[in-house]
């Protein structure tokens, strides 16, 4: 079983495990986890997982699946999903999540809401149109000579690598 680009979230860290896998093996990447005791207990099963965020749950996997290189977790301080609205179930990514481009190509073309994914992939079931910003300004001149003061205005343009304008 491929569990690629999820979000799992308990409503408190009340709740017992995100994922389990009692027998066979499972794949598990690009996925949030949110409150819970565990996020993944292998059981008998065998686990193999990288690239997922980890929030609020005590114990991030059981002791027989070993720790993703990639991993956002509660101990390295890099994981807060930063959602649109969780009271509202809104799982989308604001612009200061820590999973925005910290996933890996999985073969995973689209997200839930059918967006595409880019080449640096969020993490979840969501791809969040923000990313890393950039700042272009455009050509200007100024004639040599004047004294004073010359007011000099011109064109700034912020977007994002994945192409939103921010204004």
């Amino acid at each position: 079983v491929d569990v690629i680009h999820n979000t799992i979230v308990g409503t408190d860290s009340g709740f017992s495990m995100a994922i389990g896998v009692t027998r066979g093996s499972a794949t598990i990447s690009n996925t949030i986890i949110m409150s819970y005791t565990t996020g993944i207990d292998d059981g008998e099963g065998t686990v193999v997982e990288d690239f997922n965020l980890f929030n609020s749950v005590s114990l991030e996997r059981s002791s027989g699946t070993p720790a993703g290189v990639n991993d956002r977790t509660d101990s390295t301080g890099n994981n807060n999903p930063d959602f649109v609205d969780m009271a509202a179930d809104d799982y989308h990514l604001l612009a200061t999540s820590n999973a925005i481009d910290s996933g890996m190509s999985a073969g995973v073309t689209d997200d839930h809401d059918e967006f595409l994914r880019d080449a640096a992939p969020d993490v979840g079931a969501f791809e969040s149109p923000f990313g890393a910003a950039e700042i272009s300004v455009a050509n200007t001149s100024i004639a040599e000579g004047n004294i004073g003061t010359t007011l000099l205005s011109f064109p700034l343009t912020l977007s994002t690598v994945k192409g939103i304008a921010v204004t």
